[in-house]
C-alpha cells in the first residue's frame, strides 16, 4: 500500500515538473483565448463616453466614433500577448484590468480607472485630449480575469 503512494507521488512530481518544462518554454499554449462579450461592449462604450467626457472639460470637440478603427482595436486586444502586453503595439493606448477592479464597487469603477490612466499616462491623456483627434476606436477583449484594452486614433 505504501509502495502505490509513493509511485502515485513520483508519478505526479514528475507530470508537474513536465507542465512547469512546457509553460516555462512556450507560456502562450496555456493562454486561455480573449473573447469579445456583451460586458466587453458595455466597458468599450464606458470608455468611448469617458473619453468624451474629459474632451468637453477641456472645451475639446467630442471624439467621433469609428467602427472601422472600433474592428481594428477589437482584433488587437484579442491578440496582446498575455506576457508581452506593452509590445509591439505601442503606438496605441492599451491597458490590462482585471475585471473585479473594473466593476467593484467601492474600491474601483470605470471612472476611478479612467482617471487613473489620464493621470499615470502621459501618452494616453495626450491622446484623449488631442484636437487633431476627431475619430476613436475602442476595442475590449476578456479572458476569465482580466479585461484587455486597446484605444485606436485619427
Amino acid at each position: 500500500m505504501k509502495r502505490n503512494h509513493i509511485i502515485i507521488i513520483t508519478a505526479l512530481v514528475i507530470l508537474i515538473g513536465i507542465i512547469g518544462f512546457a509553460y516555462a518554454t512556450n507560456p502562450t499554449t496555456f493562454e486561455v483565448p480573449k473573447q469579445t462579450t456583451p460586458d466587453c461592449m458595455i466597458a468599450s462604450d464606458q470608455i468611448f463616453n469617458l473619453i468624451n467626457n474629459d474632451r468637453h472639460l477641456f472645451n475639446i470637440p467630442s471624439a467621433q466614433f469609428d467602427s472601422t478603427l472600433t474592428h481594428d482595436a477589437i482584433e488587437i486586444s484579442r491578440n496582446i500577448p498575455y506576457n508581452q502586453i506593452s509590445k509591439p503595439w505601442d503606438k496605441f493606448d492599451h491597458f490590462v484590468i482585471s475585471k473585479k477592479a473594473w466593476t467593484q464597487r467601492y474600491y474601483s469603477s470605470p471612472q476611478y480607472n479612467f482617471d487613473i490612466w489620464t493621470n499615470t499616462d502621459m501618452n494616453f491623456r495626450n491622446d484623449v485630449r488631442n484636437r487633431d483627434y476627431n475619430r476613436v476606436g475602442v476595442g475590449v477583449s476578456s479572458d476569465s480575469v482580466n479585461y484587455y484594452i486597446v484605444i485606436l486614433w485619427k
